[in-house]
């Protein structure tokens, strides 16, 4: 906090005779007196109290200052001021005759929803508010709505954008992994990665058709679907697979996600920010024949398929097939699909059923694949989608790392040929697997990518790799 950096260092310069220790002491019990009283405001009255700076201009560290902390709202509380971060805001919406905006405000002791009203709303409007901007809200009420606090603003209340340095916690802190909420019930605010978008579809509810959209969300330790209902169908408009989001007020039930009707999406661009959804488009691929290699079933109704199309292998992710009938070397029949590349791999995104045609293996003159398949003594430059056969020689314990999403499994094993040695990483549910195998035991690891690091060669298991042993 600058201003309070600024306001120490005017204590220790003009009163020799006090340590930043004592300081900071007396700070504290300032604190303690008044559970409203902020780091900033406690400051500030020992300065005055100590007369540092008469002459000082203090203005803008009021402003701070003579604000409640959004962890010290109370319902019933009146003619409130705050100062933090807007999470989202929407646009101006209707009920009957009313106007109204609905929101969020953060700082760094917590968040809370914040509703406008008629006038307010259209006069906040006209403001151009975005995520991000640090506002102050002025003759603000507090109630609760549904266990939840809100924070309104009466008639003569006001909201403005502020500029300048405020030291307020980015978005991101608000908001938490998909791990921490999927086994809790409730409304949360999280982030997660977009794996599959299902096409619009409707449902029968009480006698009223509904419209909805499914998706499947992910972390780097579970996944789960996000049911979008009504109107939030749109919320998938402007988004892609892979893109890293954040959902705000949606509602958790039985480790699903579903959106309410203050459900707002956001999309966290590579640089852990958040940006504005930009329409990206794919290209598309026509009348295309794989014969199939490897089918790996992921669960909830979700399957990666590879396939050879007689030069390289590509992948099919099949995600609103829930029946998908096919057998390893039958043929499909891609009459349209999504073409994405990652990295050096490619792959195909089946979006409907009446997209593909399963046929029989023997009903196409397409070439069969034959694996290239290796063990640790013939490894000698990099690869990509190999089988490699050895025995377990040795492995890590496993090991929970922590990362963006949240704690994740990761083990570190080595195989062994007749002469070499190579190690190898695992993540996730293949670390689980790793580490169930004794060691000694003969194994067999399907698609993985051989990097070279430093000197030496690794094996890269991916979420596609399949894990056996043999016996």
């Amino acid at each position: 906090m600058k201003n309070y950096e600024e306001i120490i260092s005017l204590i220790i310069n003009k009163r020799k005779d006090l340590t930043r220790e004592e300081i900071e002491k007396k700070i504290e019990e300032k604190i303690r007196e008044s559970r409203f009283l902020n780091k900033l405001g406690a400051a500030l009255i020992l300065a005055e109290e100590l007369n540092i700076f008469p002459e000082y201009n203090i203005e803008k560290i009021e402003e701070e200052t003579l604000t409640t902390r959004i962890i010290d709202l109370v319902s019933g509380l009146k003619n409130v001021a705050i100062i933090g971060r807007l999470l989202f805001i929407t646009p101006l919406r209707k009920i009957g005759q009313h106007s109204y905006i609905f929101g969020k405000i953060g700082d760094k002791t917590g968040k809370i929803n914040l509703i406008l009203w008629d006038e307010i709303a259209l006069n906040v409007e006209k403001l151009n508010l975005k995520p991000g901007d640090i506002i102050k809200i002025e003759g603000g009420y507090v109630k609760q709505r549904f266990d939840r606090l809100e924070i309104n603003i009466g008639k003569n209340g006001k909201i403005e954008k502020l500029e300048g340095e405020y030291e307020q916690p980015d978005i991101l802190y608000h908001v938490l992994p998909l791990k921490e909420v999927i086994d809790k019930d409730g409304i949360f605010d999280i982030k997660c990665t977009i794996k599959s978008i299902e096409p619009l579809r409707t449902v029968n509810i009480k006698n009223e058709v509904v419209n909805l959209r499914e998706a499947i969300i992910m972390d780097d330790s579970y996944e789960t679907k996000l049911i979008a209902w009504r109107d939030k169908i749109d919320i998938f408009n402007d988004i892609k697979l892979n893109d890293e989001v954040v959902l705000f007020e949606v509602k958790m039930k039985k480790s699903e996600v579903h959106t309410t009707n203050n459900t707002f999406i956001m999309k966290i661009d590579s640089k852990n920010k958040i940006e504005e959804i930009k329409e990206e488009k794919y290209e598309i691929v026509n009348n295309l024949k794989l014969r199939i290699v490897e089918i790996i079933d992921h669960g909830m109704n979700i399957k990666n398929i590879l396939g050879y199309d007689g030069n390289k292998i590509i992948r099919i992710k099949c995600f609103l097939t829930k029946n998908l009938d096919i057998n390893k070397d039958d043929i499909i029949f891609i009459k349209r699909g999504i073409k994405n590349i990652k990295g050096n791999r490619e792959e195909i995104i089946i979006e409907k059923e009446k997209d593909y045609l399963i046929l029989r293996k023997d009903m196409e003159d397409l070439p069969y694949y034959k694996a290239n398949e290796y063990t640790p003594d013939n490894i000698t430059k990099e690869e990509n989608d190999i089988i490699i056969y050895g025995f377990l020689k040795s492995k890590s314990p496993l090991a929970l790392v922590e990362t963006k999403y949240g704690l994740v499994e990761k083990i570190y094993f080595w195989i062994s040929g007749n002469e070499k040695i190579i190690s190898g990483i695992a993540w996730r549910d293949n670390a689980l697997k790793i580490n169930q195998i004794n060691i000694g035991e003969k194994i067999k690891i399907k698609w993985v990518n051989i990097k070279k690091r430093f000197k030496d060669f690794e094996i890269e298991v991916t979420s596609d790799s399949v894990i056996e042993v043999i016996k």
